[in-house]
């Protein structure tokens, strides 16, 4: 392996002798290191020793976690009780706002209320894809631990009271709506409101069969008139018959006496019978025009008022059916009306209820277990660094020496 790196010492001596120029031969590396080796060796013994006692100096560093879900609104379409959850904000809104404006407004806040502590706190921010969580996580020492969660606490209030002022207004829209709907609820559920109802309704049934009882009872009058009015017909007719013979009669004796008209007696008779017969036969006109015309239009108006009775009596008949069918579903009715306004209620709760603010799922915390220094993975980037730097100081020392005894810098010695 020497003789790869070793280049031979004739070829050195003709490049001696012309004129010292340095021949394109591989350096010897190991050979540098081995001649050198406690320079190396104490290079790397100074690191490790440094780097220990460096990392046995550092504080422990911790990690600090806090996490935040956006919010969302749940939209439901009029009628429809689909819903459609719309975020309040889009996640990488969020993430810029957190980076670029509430997380150095809040460290410098936090600074100028601790001037003293002159420190550099990073707070890094990262989204969860495929969701609505936003991870803040940092890593510092323990003593800087009220700086970090003063910090991270900060900047998630603002970005609650950001998106609360959204969330606000349907919230309060939706409760609103859920108020007047509890409101009607305690109505529907109010037995004495619902027994007034019932009431009403068993009110209005007994005035309508008590209307519907009269129109029997004056229909029962009128048809009693009107069977008084036939029997007065035929009291009449009986009356005009008696009257007519009466009058026949007369105008048979009013004859005779014209006939004998010269004697004084018959004179007498004639005027008797003219004194008589005249007011039977006004009575018997009278009589006549009532038999014809009167009797028979007040029963014509009579028995008109009897179909009225009748179109009445049917519509109060109706009335009541209607009434009492309305009464009798009217417990169904309230039942469904009770059970659907407790869904309306119960609807309007849960959409009061998905309204969600932006919320903290795990408040600023520093984890328990520190995170570092890791004093072992210290170690070895400091061995490696020490055997760099020792390597390095050994070529340099080996060729200073060798340009000193008028050496080539490259292969073995030439004397």
């Amino acid at each position: 392996m020497v003789g790869m790196f070793s280049s031979r010492v004739g070829e050195e001596k003709k490049s001696k002798g012309a004129g010292n120029a340095l021949p394109s031969m591989p350096i010897d590396l190991v050979a540098i290191v081995w001649r050198r080796k406690y320079v190396v060796i104490t290079s790397v013994a100074v690191a490790v020793v440094l780097g220990t006692a460096l990392t046995w100096a550092s504080p422990p560093l911790y990690r600090y976690v806090s996490a935040i879900q956006i919010g969302n609104l749940v939209v439901h379409t009029q009628g429809v009780f689909e819903k459609n959850i719309v975020p309040l904000e889009k996640q990488g809104d969020v993430v810029f706002k957190l980076r670029n404006i509430y997380i150095p407004l809040a460290t410098t806040e936090y600074f100028a209320k601790h001037p003293a502590k002159n420190y550099q706190y990073r707070v890094r921010v990262e989204a969860v894809a495929g969701g609505n969580m936003i991870w803040l996580h940092a890593t510092g020492p323990k003593r800087y631990e009220s700086g970090y969660i003063s910090i991270m606490q900060s900047a998630i209030n603002r970005i609650i009271k950001d998106d609360e002022s959204i969330v606000r207004p349907f919230r309060t829209q939706y409760r609103a709506s859920e108020g007047k709907a509890r409101i009607r609820l305690q109505y529907l559920r109010n037995e004495k409101i619902f027994d007034v109802r019932v009431m009403k309704l068993k009110n209005a049934v007994l005035q309508a069969q008590s209307r519907l009882e009269k129109l029997k009872v004056a229909a029962r009058v009128m048809r009693e008139r009107a069977e008084r009015y036939n029997k007065e017909v035929r009291l009449v007719g009986r009356e005009i018959k008696h009257l007519a013979t009466i009058l026949v009669g007369q105008r048979k004796n009013r004859g005779e006496a014209l006939k004998e008209i010269n004697s004084p007696e018959r004179a007498m008779m004639l005027m008797a019978i003219d004194n008589s017969s005249n007011p039977r036969a006004e009575w018997l006109f009278h009589l006549r025009r009532q038999r014809d015309v009167i009797l028979p239009s007040a029963k014509q108006e009579l028995l008109g008022k009897i179909a009225e009775n009748q179109l009445t009596q049917v519509d109060e008949k109706q009335e009541i059916s209607v009434l009492r069918t309305h009464l009798i579903s009217l417990y169904a009715s309230h039942r469904n009306q009770i059970a659907a306004q407790e869904q309306v209620v119960a609807f309007l709760g849960a959409q009061v209820a998905q309204q969600r603010s932006t919320a903290v799922l795990q408040v600023p915390v520093r984890l328990a277990r520190s995170v570092g220094p890791h004093r072992l993975g210290r170690a070895v980037l400091a061995a490696i660094g020490g055997l760099t730097f020792g390597i390095i100081v050994a070529f340099i020392l080996e060729l200073w020496m060798r340009r000193k005894h008028g050496q080539s810098a490259f292969g073995n010695p030439t004397g």
